[in-house]
């Protein structure tokens, strides 16, 4: 048989190729966090950006609702296609999750947040891209 190897799928369909990977990295952080913590981390991307939506900067905003009892929603921005990295931190420092471990393109995401394992309490939660990161706090009530 000549040509390319069965299963190349990047020779074969190039444009397609970078968004499988993306889906790919998603789909397995997504089962990484429920096998490590039980539950899932529902992840969203809000709505299709054409290039004149490009958001501009950077930003995380603070979860609504706060305080929260069970889940919460935290919205961010990015700029630029990049790494980012979305995680949950105690007041000691400790991390408690991670609900975004991948390579984004630029947008607006939502990430809802389900604490029902946690104890009542302040958390803080942090995002980080290549050249940015921010940190914000939350209230979880049982």
């Amino acid at each position: 048989m000549s040509g390319f190897p069965l299963g190349d799928l990047y020779h074969w369909y190039p444009e397609q190729y970078e968004q499988w990977k993306v889906q790919e990295n998603a789909e397995h952080a997504r089962i990484s966090h429920w096998l490590n913590v039980g539950t899932d981390s529902i992840f969203t991307h809000l709505e299709k950006q054409s290039d004149s939506d490009i958001p501009k900067q950077f930003k995380l905003s603070q979860n609504y609702p706060n305080p929260f009892n069970a889940t919460t929603k935290i919205k961010y921005t990015n700029p630029q296609y990049g790494y980012i990295s979305l995680k949950i931190y105690d007041l000691l420092g400790k991390e408690v999750t991670t609900l975004v471990k991948r390579i984004q393109n630029a947008g607006q995401y939502e990430v809802i947040f389900n604490g029902t394992n946690l104890t009542s309490g302040v958390y803080i939660y942090q995002l980080r891209t290549d050249n940015h990161f921010s940190t914000k706090k939350f209230l979880l009530l049982k």
